[in-house]
Parts: structure tokens; sequence; C-alpha cells
């Protein structure tokens, strides 16, 4: 798709590449196929700490230069390890494409003006379910996606044990691994809290040991007010072709 990425450059040249993890398993397997080297490989996809990245890039690299090299020459961002801090989404396969496309499955078949008038309505539906749910959040709540993350990172912490430095730096250690956390930086060695804009278990451990809420510390990309603002428009009936 030369053309979009012709555009992209023209259009948003701010803009940075993400490479569907996925697609990219697809090719890599073909040369370099088998268990360890899949599981080597979504290792490195899927950690946002750069001391994992690392270590399971070393591995590779002891089974083969050559599909270490094919993999940390690859232009675009496939790691979530080194997605930028700004975007604040960690996604790192092209699974809403496939969503899409699931979609619109029924509708391929059709002329065109069915297949979008299809589309239009699905997505005037889908809208209204997200707002009667933007409606319904108080001030200070999340959206949804980002409540039951946070309440999943702040369920895993019962074997985690604190060390408070002070001026918003703790030590949270799980078993013999510390995990410096900077409450003000909203930072974890993790990594987990700076890609996602979620506190990581880690961060929700020294939140509640200082007696703070973690609510306070997830970006604000998540807040109520931010999820209703992306609803607030709405997409207008329309009568049919023969009216």
């Amino acid at each position: 798709m030369k053309g979009v990425e012709k555009a992209l450059e023209t259009e948003f040249p701010r803009h940075t590449m993400r490479i569907c993890a996925q697609h990219l398993y697809s090719n890599f397997k073909e040369k370099y196929g088998g268990p360890v080297y899949h599981n080597l490989f979504w290792r490195a996809a899927n950690t946002t700490s750069v001391h994992i990245f690392n270590k399971a890039m070393e591995e590779i690299r002891k089974k083969s230069r050559q599909a270490a090299e094919y993999l940390l020459g690859v232009p675009q961002q496939w790691s979530k390890h080194h997605f930028e801090r700004e975007v604040v989404c960690d996604h790192n396969t092209s699974n809403f494409v496939e969503s899409f496309n699931a979609l619109i499955n029924e509708l391929r078949e059709k002329p065109v003006l069915q297949l979008m008038e299809g589309i239009r309505t699905d997505f005037m539906q889908k809208h209204s379910e997200r707002r009667e749910v933007a409606e319904k959040l108080g001030r200070h709540d999340l959206t949804p996606y980002a409540q039951s993350i946070l309440d999943s990172n702040a369920s895993d912490i019962r074997f985690c044990v604190v060390i408070n430095a002070g001026h918003g730096e703790l030590e949270v250690s799980e078993g013999t691994q510390p995990f410096p956390v900077d409450l003000t930086k909203h930072t974890c060695l993790c990594g987990y809290w700076q890609v996602t804009g979620i506190p990581c278990k880690y961060a929700c451990r020294a939140i509640y040991y200082l007696k703070g809420d973690p609510k306070r510390y997830v970006h604000a990309f998540y807040s109520a007010d931010n999820y209703r603002n992306t609803y607030l428009d709405y997409i207008h009936p329309m009568p049919n072709e023969d009216a």
C-alpha cells in the first residue's frame, strides 16, 4: 500500500508507523518457524519492558543472527516497549480491522450504495450505544475499558512489597525483582504505565501504600468527559433512496 504510506507522509508528517505483529510474525515464521521462535517473538512483541525485549532478542540472536537482524531491521514499530508515550495505546495487532471486516461480511457482495448504507446504520447503532454508556458515567469515572484494566491490575498486588523512598518514588518488589515507581512522572520500570496510560500493578500497589486512588493516576484520555466528547456528535437519520 505504497500510496497510503505516501499520503501519510504528506498529510501527517509527524505520524509514527506501527506494523501488525501478527502479520510480521506470519512473514517471520516462513524462515524461522517452530515453537521456540514463536514464543520468543511474542515475548518480544508483547512486552512493555526494554529489559525483557532485549533478553528475548538475545535469545533469538543465539539461535540465528539473521533472525534477530531481520526483526531489528523492521522500520515500523511492532514491540509494545517501543511505542510512543504520547499515543497511550498498546495495540500491536490490526484486530480492529478484522472486527470491521467481520461487521461488513454480509454486506460485501451488495451494490456499493447498499454497502455504504449498511455500514452507516451499523455505525449509527454502535455510536448510539456508546453515547448511552457515556451519559451514565459520573464526572470522575473512567471509560469502561480503562476501569476494567485498572481493576485487574489493582487486584494482582497481594505479593508486592513496598519501600517508600520519598518524593513520590517507591520501590515495589515482587519476589526478588524490584520495580522502581515514580508517581510524579507516572513511570514504572515494567513500562506498562508509560505505554498504556493506566497504572500497572506495581504502580497500584505504590498508590495504595500511600493511601491514594489509582483512578487519579490514569491518563486523561480515559476520562468520562473525553469519552462523552468522543460520542457527543451523532449520525443523522436518513430516508431511503425512494423518499
